[in-house]
């Protein structure tokens, strides 16, 4: 009798689809989950499979220690990804999200395993840009959750609630930690075309700062702008997920390649 295997903590596969053509690899922002991607699927061709990736630290990890270095947590990405590189994938991040599938991208390529077809990144500056918000270090929990609050994107409720609070400041603390310790190293530019999105009424990440992120691809650069602030997305998740399979139909079959299930109404 085989030893029942243990679903792996990292991947969370909300429409498993072991015939897709390609996957897309979604990575949370800054305190957030995998959650904000469950509904993703729906609005995506079939041929796509929406893989999932929880960092520790959130939902149902929330007792694991988060990580808050950049270069530590793509070397285990790198190892959690590594069965799931056996087709075309490209991989898709929001702020905290977007600069660790940037350097998850350079650490493949690197290390000399399938890299994306296609990078996509969301609410997040070029990472030459210095890092903008104060150092976590003098910044004390009221002045976070006020950051936060201004980003934002977390219901007032939630930020209004202490117990709530106790558990999300420290695992903020560590993914905004990231972004902050983090230090642009040259290297040559990507090969695979890199899509930036980006909120018209987001002043923490403006257009120009998107814009940066041109100097790191040879392989192709577009960017779009859309209604609203830092978590434009929220609201918008049609519109986006429209613009990732329209960029991705150049990667997939013919056959598929023009077929969305999103055609402007609610997906069946």
């Amino acid at each position: 009798m085989l030893a029942e295997t243990r679903p792996d903590p990292w991947i969370i596969r909300p429409r498993p689809n072991p015939r897709a053509s390609l996957r897309l690899f979604c990575f949370p922002y800054a305190g957030g989950g995998a959650s904000t991607y469950r509904e993703w699927p729906a609005y995506l061709p079939a041929d796509i499979e929406v893989v999932v990736v929880q960092f520790p630290g959130r939902e149902e990890r929330i007792r694991e220690r988060a990580f808050s270095d950049a270069s530590e947590l793509c070397l285990q990405l790198a190892a959690v990804l590594a069965p799931y590189l056996d087709r075309p994938f490209a991989l898709f991040g929001h702020c905290m999200g977007g600069l660790v599938s940037f350097e998850l991208t350079r650490l493949l390529r690197t290390i000399g395993v399938p890299t994306p077809i296609h990078l996509f990144i969301s609410g997040h500056a070029g990472p030459r840009k210095v890092y903008g918000f104060p150092p976590m270090a003098g910044m004390s929990d009221d002045e976070l959750v006020a950051l936060i609050r201004r980003l934002g994107g977390t219901r007032d409720e939630v930020l209004a609630d202490p117990d709530v609070m106790r558990l999300m400041v420290p695992l903020l603390r560590c993914d905004l930690t990231v972004c902050e310790s983090y230090r642009y190293v040259s290297a040559e530019p990507l090969a695979c075309p890199i899509s930036v999105f980006g909120g018209i009424l987001d002043k923490v990440v403006r257009r120009p700062y998107l814009l940066l992120w041109d100097a790191e691809t040879c392989g192709g650069f577009q960017a779009r702008m859309y209604p609203g602030g830092h978590f434009f997305f929220d609201d918008l998740k049609p519109r986006l997920l429209q613009a990732i399979t329209d960029d991705l139909a150049a990667h997939r079959a013919p056959a598929v390649a023009t077929t969305s299930m999103y055609q402007g109404g609610a997906p069946s």
